[in-house]
């Protein structure tokens, strides 16, 4: 696994859904993808599991410092570290288990899991915000309203991983990242 290039493509994609995150908003709902999500499901499919997991966790990270939350209080924000940095690990965890029943290269794969762990990690952050919203009532947090979001954002993801998927398959090489599991069982076969 190539960290350098991945951690360029990384920050290309976090600073594309920053910047275009009103462009490709649906309308008022404000129902958007999460364009990270179908590389982190790429990279979790063909890398080795523990640096697929410092991966994902680190873009959760990344992810949690560019989002900010409302407050009561006049308009302020907040930066909640661990939302979306413990739906990125369990979204990992997820990718994991799964990915030796999938094929990995395939688009169909990849938009499936995308949409499945776009929903997972949303679960995660929209529970752990929540909790913190009951602990701490400074926060003006609407689960209902980011449930119901999530499932629109979940498939919005997944059209987004079907126009990743392709230059993803073709950055595999300049990535690092192989599938080296399968390469050993078809060895054995043949």
């Amino acid at each position: 696994m190539n960290a350098w290039v991945l951690a360029l493509l990384s920050y290309l994609l976090l600073g594309a859904e920053l910047a275009l995150k009103d462009l490709l908003a649906l309308g008022p709902t404000g129902v958007a993808p999460i364009v990270l999500i179908p590389l982190v499901v790429y990279v979790v499919m063909l890398a080795p599991p523990t640096p697929a997991l410092w991966y994902a966790l680190s873009v959760g990270v990344a992810l949690d410092l560019t989002n900010l939350v409302a407050t009561r209080e006049g308009g302020q924000t907040l930066t909640l570290v661990g939302p979306h940095a413990m739906g990125f690990l369990l979204m990992a965890h997820l990718v994991l288990a799964t990915r030796g029943l999938l094929m990995k290269r395939n688009p169909v794969s990849i938009v499936f899991l995308s949409v499945v762990s776009a929903v997972v990690e949303g679960i995660v952050a929209i529970a752990l915000v929540t909790l913190r919203a009951r602990l701490h009532a400074e926060l003006d947090w609407h689960a209902t309203q980011e449930f119901v979001a999530l499932f629109g954002a979940a498939l919005y993801t997944g059209a987004v991983a079907a126009v990743l998927w392709w230059p993803l398959l073709k950055l595999t090489p300049l990535l690092g990242l192989s599938d080296h599991a399968s390469r050993r069982i078809m060895r054995r076969v043949v």
